[in-house]
């Protein structure tokens, strides 16, 4: 089955008191299935009627899945591109009305990543992060583990269902620091470790034992601490990943 997915997403956050503030978010998607029912392989061999034609899941058919967001954040980060101490919490909803989407449902969202200076040039980033939706969603928009940004060591979306538990843990230490007229150059080595599950509902049984687990480093290269390119390396039980991206995690 292939889906794609192009999506546009609009969010803006504004300040409430100190460092409390309102999120909201409109994004914009459109899922287009195409079923590989009687495809031929490469040896030739026809794949025959998939248990995804038999079954028909949520959101077989494709469409839109359009949504309101509505959430509250705190942040006291010293820097938000590449903090060095401070936390996020953030606490949302997504709404997916059925005026305004070919699915109506929603899902509650929360995560809370802290940072904590061992020394000049080394911190310590922890993260929680958690998903449930409530009521019938496509397929498609099921929580996911796997890939660069949500369970390194894995490939992307390699674990979906309705609920998602992750941790992540690593160290970010700078090991070179130089300057190239008036830009400033970092080099940082990260080392780290995330754990993930996801089942039908946090409050299930499946959510709480069997975690997914992988490890591995990152070499980030910063430009003003702020513009960033990431080469990662993970391992776990599946293999080896490996990754380029100009995001930090979190």
């Amino acid at each position: 089955v292939t889906s794609e997915t192009p999506y546009l997403t609009a969010r803006l956050a504004s300040g409430l008191i100190g460092d409390l503030a309102l999120l909201t978010a409109v994004k914009l998607r459109h899922a287009r299935i195409t079923s590989r029912s009687n495809a031929r392989r490469d040896d030739g061999v026809v794949i025959g009627t998939t248990l995804f034609d038999e079954q028909h899941p949520a959101g077989w058919e494709g469409g839109w899945a359009n949504s309101v967001t509505l959430g509250l954040v705190f942040d006291r980060r010293d820097f938000s591109p590449w903090p060095h101490r401070g936390v996020l919490a953030q606490v949302s909803y997504d709404g997916y009305p059925s005026g305004l989407s070919d699915h109506s449902f929603g899902r509650w969202n929360g995560e809370v990543s802290t940072y904590l200076p061992l020394a000049k040039n080394l911190v310590l980033c922890g993260r929680i992060s958690t998903s449930e939706i409530l009521g019938e969603a496509p397929f498609w928009e099921y929580a996911r583990l796997g890939g660069n940004d949500r369970l390194r060591g894995f490939v992307d979306r390699r674990f979906q269902d309705r609920s998602m538990v992750l941790a992540n843990l690593e160290t970010r230490w700078r090991v070179l620091n130089w300057r190239l007229k008036r830009e400033q150059f970092h080099l940082a080595l990260v080392p780290f470790l995330d754990l993930g599950q996801v089942a039908p509902s946090i409050l299930s049984s499946q959510m709480w034992r069997g975690w997914h687990v992988a490890t591995g480093v990152e070499a980030i290269l910063t430009w003003n601490l702020s513009t960033h390119l990431n080469v990662t390396a993970g391992f776990s039980v599946e293999g080896f990943a490996f990754a380029l991206d100009t995001r930090v995690m979190f």
